[in-house]
């Protein structure tokens, strides 16, 4: 796979290299990071007012919080791992691509083990910080995923 770049009066293609994909990723990872720090945000000040007591309620909102976006990551290293592995880029790396989405499929699954055994065990979780704790998960990707698509879009 090639980059073609034009410049005033030269057209180049370049092959893609892990350098040279970078500044995509992390265009394509912002929105999702912004969504996700100003959920925590919005979380936690909710939980402080809202919540019967208001370092409790602080703590298990970012705990929870931490949790889900540890939870994403992995999700994100997962699919990113088993799109490599299923195109035809780097063949050579077929094996260890294998073990990465493998390993980030773990660190996925025991993740969502930890966040049901803390709600399985835990039972003074306030209810305002167990909601927006958990609701990392659903708001992160659809908010974040919305706006990563009109910017993709706008860029079109």
């Amino acid at each position: 796979m090639n980059v073609v770049s034009i410049t005033k009066n030269k057209i180049t293609a370049q092959p893609v290299t892990q350098e040279s994909q970078e500044p995509l990723k992390l265009r394509a990872l912002t929105p999702f990071i912004w969504v996700a720090l100003v959920w925590g945000v919005f979380g936690m000040v909710l939980s402080g007012l809202l919540g019967e007591q208001f370092l409790q309620s602080l703590l298990w909102m970012l705990g929870l919080w931490t949790l889900c976006v540890l939870d994403l990551v992995a999700l994100a290293k997962t699919i990113a791992a088993g799109i490599i592995l299923m195109s035809d880029q780097a063949p050579e790396k077929k094996s260890a691509l294998a073990v990465q989405a493998l390993s980030w499929g773990s660190l996925k699954m025991i993740f969502l083990g930890v966040i049901g055994l803390v709600l399985w065990k835990a039972s003074t979780v306030p209810t305002v910080a167990l909601l927006s704790g958990i609701g990392t998960l659903l708001i992160v990707p659809l908010v974040g995923g919305f706006w990563w698509s009109q910017k993709e879009l706008s860029h079109a």
